[in-house]
């Protein structure tokens, strides 16, 4: 009797755990295939997080001090914004940025990056290449975006 307790309660947080490390939304491969351009005059910014290490950290991103998202592990998404100087930003003990010029029709793909902090991580923004945020896109889910202008 107490054998099979062990093992229902064994199974029990092991679907827990499991369900607790999903990510939410679209598989990319799917969003990929319905994204329309941005309007016209505007950009477009992916920001993505392709690690899990540090799951439990998932500041908010803020884009030029609004929140736009959160650094929800093995997700992405991205927001479209007119030309102009933007700056990814995600506070954890300590508030990390990556800063860049957004012309009308250019792409930027803004990576976060978990590392260790002194008492909690830290998620690091980085600009990539387009060659380089392709190759973990496709294992990613897209989530969607808080509404920030």
């Amino acid at each position: 009797m107490m054998k099979l307790l062990f093992k229902a309660i064994a199974a029990v947080l092991i679907a827990a755990t499991v369900a607790g490390c999903s990510t939410p939304g679209t598989p990319y491969k799917q969003e990929e295939a319905r994204l329309t351009p941005p309007a016209a005059g505007a950009g477009r910014i992916w920001i993505y997080r392709e690690s899990s290490f540090g799951y439990a950290v998932q500041p908010s991103v803020l884009l030029n001090g609004a929140v736009v998202g959160s650094a929800v592990p093995n997700a992405a998404f991205y927001i479209d914004r007119p030309k102009g100087n933007y700056v990814v930003a995600a506070s954890t003990e300590v508030e990390k940025q990556a800063s860049f010029l957004l012309e009308p029709g250019e792409v930027k793909y803004v990576r976060l990056t978990p590392t260790s902090g002194l008492m909690i991580g830290r998620i690091v923004p980085e600009l990539v290449s387009a060659e380089e945020a392709q190759k973990a896109l496709p294992d990613l889910s897209v989530i969607a975006t808080k509404s920030a202008k």
